[in-house]
């Protein structure tokens, strides 16, 4: 297969689509909602995303574009390491495979995923405090205030892909 019949206009406009989206996320995280801060907590933005990629763009897809968001957020936040290379493409995995066999791509849906995924890395993101220190209640009460923070703001990633989608059909 030549490289110009790969590239179709509909995949260079996914392509450009999913680049500014996660571009745009990456922004917003690192500017906007780093500097918003409700006590010692903020709101994160970029586990949505994750479900977003793998809702619309399906589990093989989607995972490799969260595999790039995950890629950008380890090397944003050094301390994680590889964390988010890993848990963004499987997270986007899981709910592209729940989309194709179990869920719809509704709004409902999207947020019931969103809500697990961010407890999820919350609690995987709080497993480094509980493996250097003792048992601690601050790491659930900063999970569960993370969740709540950052739920409304998931809100409004659901809506760029399903667009983008609509646009395509």
């Amino acid at each position: 297969m030549k490289l110009r019949e790969y590239f179709t206009r509909e995949r260079l406009r996914k392509i450009i689509f999913y680049a500014l989206y996660i571009f745009i996320a990456l922004i917003v995280q690192e500017i906007v909602l780093s500097g918003l801060r409700l006590g010692k907590y903020y709101a994160f933005l970029l586990p949505s995303i994750a479900v977003a990629l793998g809702m619309f763009e399906g589990s093989f897809w989607g995972s490799m574009l969260a595999l790039v968001l995950g890629l950008f957020t380890d090397l944003m936040y050094p301390e994680t390491v590889i964390m988010y290379m890993i848990l963004f493409p499987a997270t986007a995995f899981t709910v592209g495979f729940l989309v194709r066999f179990f869920l719809n791509r509704s709004f409902l849906a999207y947020m019931g995923s969103a809500f697990i995924c961010l407890i999820v890395t919350g609690l995987v993101q709080g497993l480094k405090v509980l493996m250097t220190d003792s048992f601690t209640v601050e790491v659930f009460v900063t999970v569960v205030v993370q969740t709540l923070i950052s739920l409304p703001l998931a809100a409004l990633c659901y809506f760029p892909p399903m667009r983008f989608r609509e646009s395509l059909s």
